[in-house]
């Protein structure tokens, strides 16, 4: 103790430390003993082996390769839904499973909140509310169709232009050779 309070002036004023810092950068050791989890260390694990593939896949000159299969694996693996790992609880304390972002891999094709589909678009250029009804264009149709079969008026007028171009054709003249 009175060789480190003679030395102390001599130590850049940078790395003094006072005994309560002293103390902690003590006790971090047991702190980080606390809080590390297995997932924690399987995850350090997981990278320092992938960092010493990559070391390996350099010294054979396949680094891009490596990366670029990593990347794909990644992908592929993460596609669809993830029942396990993918749950979040409310303040209900109820489950919610969260969906994919790739809406053709959920249960049902359920699309996410918020993503933009035909419908929206086609909602926005016809000025409609969302979520409101839309009928059907078929439907418009057929009762259209149903009004003009049953109004008499306009089926004669129908009939007399149909004779009317009957009359005014021309009949086919032979080609000249």
């Amino acid at each position: 103790m009175a060789l480190r309070r003679a030395l102390l002036p001599f130590v850049p004023p940078f790395l003094r430390v006072n005994t309560a810092t002293l103390d902690e950068l003590r006790a971090f050791p047991a702190f980080v003993y606390e809080h590390t989890s297995i997932t924690t260390l399987k995850w350090t694990l997981f990278v320092v082996l992938w960092g010493l593939g990559l070391y390996l896949a350099e010294q054979v000159e396949m680094a891009p390769i490596y990366v670029m299969g990593t990347i794909l694996y990644a992908v592929l693996t993460n596609l669809g839904d993830k029942a396990i790992d993918s749950v979040e609880i409310d303040e209900n304390g109820n489950a919610i499973e969260l969906p994919s972002a790739y809406s053709v891999f959920n249960r049902g094709k359920k699309r996410l909140p918020g993503q933009l589909t035909t419908e929206h678009f086609e909602d926005q250029l016809r000025h409609r509310i969302p979520g409101q009804e839309i009928e059907e264009e078929e439907d418009k149709d057929d009762e259209e169709d149903k009004d003009d079969e049953e109004d008499a008026e306009l089926q004669e007028a129908l009939r007399r232009s149909l004779e009317d171009v009957k009359k005014t054709k021309k009949p086919k003249r032979k080609p000249r050779c």
